[in-house]
């Protein structure tokens, strides 16, 4: 109602029914269905109501209840060590390399999700994320869907390759084994992660609970989550970025 009262030029003082800087702001149904759509964008076909949840309102509902944050970026950094190769001429003599690298994860409301592992600082990366299409396809941005499911979030993206195929031509012996070596395959990344608060930042992190890769239909490769080779991510906000959504999140993009 302060905000309300402001837009309105109307003070406490001046003995104004709540009711009627109701109707002069034209607060009505509208904006009702509004908020719902807000929280269906959110949260998806899960979204339910405030009551339903234990909520006493949709504000109270929104700030407390998990949700992933889509004015911005979730960005992991990792460092390691790596060795490098010893000298020409001293051969006692072996370099240390620190090498640093991060993961870029984008959250669109209608489902839509944009990962990126990339060696580059978030200054030079953060624009390139902006839209649900990347500006420059050669760069290893990946696209997927995910589905918010309490705490958790479900992360499922695709990457394939478009090799060129092998000109006609040479030594026919060699010819299909070198087609077989250049055909396109496809890797599938599935990613569990966890919402987690840092103090009083609310959906700050998200936690790797599970990570698996498969390069074929059947063969999947499940890693060790290690702190240091696996470290959360943590949101950034981008002003520049809006959380506008072509469409609700539907249960065609749920993927477990």
């Amino acid at each position: 109602m302060r905000s309300l009262r402001k837009i309105s030029g109307i003070n406490v003082s001046d003995g104004v029914k709540n009711t009627m800087i109701h109707e002069r702001c034209i607060l009505k149904e509208d904006v009702l269905t509004r908020i719902e759509k807000g929280m269906l964008r959110t949260w998806g076909i899960e979204c339910s109501t405030p009551r339903a949840l234990g909520f006493d309102s949709w504000r109270q509902m929104y700030v407390e209840r998990p949700r992933l944050q889509l004015h911005g970026c979730y960005i992991s950094k990792t460092t390691y060590l790596r060795h490098g190769e010893n000298a020409y001429q001293d051969t006692f003599y072996r370099p240390w390399y620190l090498i640093d690298y991060f993961r870029y994860l984008r959250f669109f409301p209608e489902g839509l999700v944009l990962m990126w592992t990339t060696a580059d600082e978030p200054i030079m990366c953060v624009p390139y994320l902006k839209h649900r299409t990347p500006s420059k396809p050669g760069l290893g941005i990946m696209s997927g869907h995910y589905r918010l499911m309490g705490k958790k979030v479900l992360i499922v993206v695709k990457k394939s390759s478009g090799e060129k195929k092998t000109a006609a031509g040479g030594n026919s012996r060699f010819r299909a084994r070198r087609k077989d070596a250049h055909e396109p395959y496809e890797q599938t990344f599935h990613l569990e992660l966890e919402l987690r608060n840092v103090r009083r930042r609310r959906n700050h992190q998200l936690i790797w609970t599970g990570y698996a890769v498969s390069t074929r239909r059947d063969q999947w490769t499940t890693f060790e989550l290690s702190a240091n080779k696996f470290p959360p991510f943590s949101f950034s906000l981008v002003r520049n970025y809006s959380a506008e959504a072509n469409a609700p999140l539907p249960y065609t993009h749920a993927y477990i």
